[in-house]
């Protein structure tokens, strides 16, 4: 083989160094405005009632149709939820209960709409233009929740921001909010508004009065330190402490701060949901009730408020490991790259944010997955790191850096 044919086969090309270059800013505009929605999570209905919908699904299409089939080949996302799909479809043929096929329509359309939301978090993450614009977006939306929603504590000023006297944002409940805010810290820890924005969002935290929440910011801090310089984790972790001292000393003051005194009260109820759900596993345990059925099954109207146990409750153990065991192979190969590290933390939060909250409706969920395959597939195929989310000034010369994107 000559020197000219070598030299041409271990260079990568300028397509193949740059996938995405295509892309042009009206996408990006359309992926930041993405991010910025994705908290946005309560609509109205026509009747008046309150649905599950959000501002980032009529983004969905749009956002898909703009990438321009970057979401194609999507490593092995498919194959994951058609797994789930088909184990859903069994558990539901055999139900415990005799059902209309609209339960099972209507819980495989939420299924659908987790694999988009995966597919354009994927498409976003082939290149690190939009993967940029939508982490702008998301920390940006963080910001101003996070900001808006501690004044709104204290001056109830906007109401919207307010469920039972804790604050909840646009996400309409305080678990979300939290664990909303602690998987967009790890991505806000790699940018330069660090600095403002976890100790903001630990403040947040603190006023939702969300355990759970509070207990994933701290968490997603703590992961954080991997992408943070130890200088800037200092002080970064002093500023979260005078804002965590400052605003939990104002807030335990108020009616609702009494709730942190009284832990295991509050726990009462979801510690009997949790044990119907398990007498469930435990009586139909390789393939559950079926998707749906958990309100016939139980006699209650309310979900166990635990995504692991909704899993099991709905598929059996079987559709635990299809759901379960995917995560954690990709988890395992991002906390070996650096560069994966940010979307790595904000899956595992989020999946520690299933003990609380239900991810067939945490959208951004479904997105970081995404993002994360499509950033493992491209540290597979090229020999060297891809700098997403690193500062400019430590990915200089690299075929991804915006210098070398000029056409």
């Amino acid at each position: 083989m000559s020197a000219e044919t070598l030299s041409a086969w271990q260079t990568p090309s300028p397509a193949a160094a740059r996938p995405a270059a295509r892309l042009r800013s009206p996408v990006l505009a359309l992926v930041l405005l993405l991010g910025f929605a994705l908290p946005v999570m309560r609509l109205l209905a026509f009747s008046g009632g309150r649905v599950n919908a959000c501002a980032a699904d009529v983004l969905l299409i749009p956002v898909l149709i703009a990438l321009r089939g970057q979401w194609l080949r999507s490593g092995g996302l498919g194959a994951w939820v058609l797994a789930l799909w088909l184990v859903n479809l069994v558990s539901w043929g055999l139900s415990i209960s005799v059902l209309s096929s609209q339960t099972f329509l209507r819980e495989s359309l939420k299924l659908i709409t987790c694999y988009l939301y995966a597919l354009a978090g994927f498409g976003i993450g082939r290149d690190s233009r939009t993967e940029s614009a939508l982490v702008k977006g998301l920390v940006l939306s963080a910001l101003l929740m996070a900001a808006i929603g501690i004044s709104a504590f204290f001056t109830r000023v906007p109401r919207s921001f307010i469920v039972d006297a804790r604050v909840a944002g646009t996400l309409g409940d305080p678990n979300a909010f939290g664990i909303f805010l602690a998987m967009v810290l790890p991505l806000a820890a790699s940018l330069r508004v660090a600095w403002l924005a976890i100790p903001l969002f630990i403040g947040a935290g603190v006023v939702s009065f969300s355990r759970t929440g509070l207990t994933a910011i701290i968490s997603s801090l703590g992961l954080s330190l991997l992408n943070l310089g130890l200088r800037r984790y200092l002080m970064v972790a002093i500023a979260c402490a005078v804002v965590f001292v400052g605003v939990y000393g104002a807030a335990s003051q108020t009616t609702v701060g009494k709730r942190i005194a009284n832990y295991e009260g509050s726990l009462e109820g979801r510690k009997e949901l949790w044990s119907l759900a398990a007498e469930t596993v435990a009586t139909h345990p390789l393939l559950g009730v079926g998707k749906g059925n958990w309100r016939f099954a139980s006699g209650r109207r309310t979900l166990p408020h635990n995504t692991f146990l909704s899993v099991m409750v709905d598929g059996g153990l079987i559709g635990f490991a299809v759901f379960i065991i995917p995560l954690l192979v990709w988890l395992a190969r991002g906390v070996r790259r650096t560069v994966t590290r940010p979307w790595t933390i904000a899956v595992l939060i989020g999946l520690v944010g299933g003990l609380a909250v239900s991810l067939d409706n945490f959208r951004l969920f479904w997105v970081a997955v995404g993002v994360l395959v499509a950033q493992l597939m491209i540290g597979a195929a090229e020999p060297r790191t891809r700098p997403a989310l690193v500062p400019a000034a430590q990915r200089a010369g690299h075929p991804y850096a915006p210098q070398d994107r000029q056409e």
